[in-house]
């Protein structure tokens, strides 16, 4: 059944074999869902951080590159998911398309991880030695990082993909273009291995020890508070911890979302197991692009009241426009002049009224 299924897959007749109208529709709305709020969200997260000098800050320049790598999964490769569920041929027909769609996908999702992995690293030395952390993330060492996080992405994992290590393909039981799974074995244990498990390693890691630290940290406090009515220096800011417990949130979302399909792709490399197994593990791991903005709205109220004044009618990215032409420059002008000489007026005319000399 298997190898009938593969080969009707390959010519395109019969790859619906057990894909169902009922099944079909349901992965494209679900799909959609995910690919409008992770689309929005993202787009609102870049905009705020690019628009208000407050959040432009060290973590904040790696949350705006988590929002990139976002947006490349949930506008990009999810739409060529719901494509690819729709029309089961189109890859087939276009096999450069899905190369590229490949492509865009594994470096992407590499990246998105990368960033949570260093954006751990960054939080930990910043509760734990905010001089070696000041030292570390200077603008320039940000940059350099950010640059070498998507060309890291791009030559570890997808490079050797299209130089024969293992190839892009159609996947016909997540209905979209990543690797081949099924290939080599070498390379998705590298894969799985280097970049998910290891990053995902490092990511506890981090957050594990500075709770540890922040707990110590807090018996001291409460010893020196006993001994004596001085507050100590090093005490971390509500802001901090609040940004820090939305990291923290977005790490585990992540890694409940990311486990599914590290279980599902090392178990079952043979390709025995049921397409709803693969399919509900690859949109379970995708639909982690599209929460992260969720969580950053509902646990960081900075974030929440910049996303709220950008939807606000009035204070979107339209309404930091230039004028459009010299002369309107000119108008605005007068047009306040008139109010203000109106006010003045006004002003005028009250003080005339109230006052019984002047009547």
């Amino acid at each position: 059944m298997d190898e009938n299924r593969t080969e009707g897959n390959v010519t395109g007749v019969t790859v619906d074999i057990e894909l169902s109208e009922a099944w079909k529709w349901s992965l494209i709305v679900i799909l959609i869902i995910l690919i409008l709020v992770g689309t929005l969200g993202n787009f609102l997260t870049i905009y705020v951080i690019a628009r208000y000098k407050e959040l432009q800050t060290v973590t904040n320049a790696f949350i705006f590159n988590l929002a990139i790598t976002d947006l490349c999964v949930s506008l990009f490769v999810d739409c060529f998911n719901v494509v690819g569920i729709a029309d089961t041929g189109f890859f087939f027909r276009s096999p450069a398309v899905c190369e590229f769609v490949g492509s865009v996908c594994v470096t992407s999702c590499i990246c998105s991880i990368m960033t949570m992995m260093l954006v751990s690293i960054n939080r930990y030395y910043y509760v734990t030695n905010k001089p070696r952390h000041d030292e570390l993330f200077t603008t320039r060492n940000l940059m350099i990082l950010i640059m070498v996080l998507w060309l890291y992405s791009f030559s570890l994992f997808d490079l050797p993909l299209l130089i024969g290590w293992a190839r892009h393909w159609y996947d016909y039981k997540t209905m979209g273009c990543t690797y081949d799974r099924t290939a080599d074995f070498s390379f998705t244990l590298h894969l799985i291995c280097v970049g998910i498990v290891i990053p995902v390693v490092v990511v506890v890691i981090c957050y594990t020890r500075i709770y540890l630290f922040v707990r110590a940290s807090n018996k001291r406090m409460a010893k020196h508070r006993q001994q004596s009515n001085m507050a100590p220096a090093n005490k971390l800011k509500v802001d901090d911890l609040t940004l820090l417990r939305t990291l923290v949130i977005i790490g585990v979302v992540f890694f409940i979302c990311w486990s599914q399909y590290v279980i599902v792709v090392l178990a079952d490399f043979e390709d025995h197991w049921p397409m709803g197994v693969h399919m509900t593990a690859l949109i379970t791991a995708h639909s982690s692009s599209s929460t992260n903005c969720i969580i950053l709205g509902v646990t960081n109220p900075k974030f929440r009241e910049k996303y709220l004044l950008a939807l606000k009618p009035g204070t979107g990215p339209a309404s930091t426009a230039a004028p459009s032409c010299p002369g309107q420059h000119s108008v605005l002008r007068s047009r306040n002049s008139v109010r203000n000489a109106t006010d003045h007026i006004s002003m005028a005319m009250v003080d005339l009224q109230g006052t019984p000399e002047n009547v």
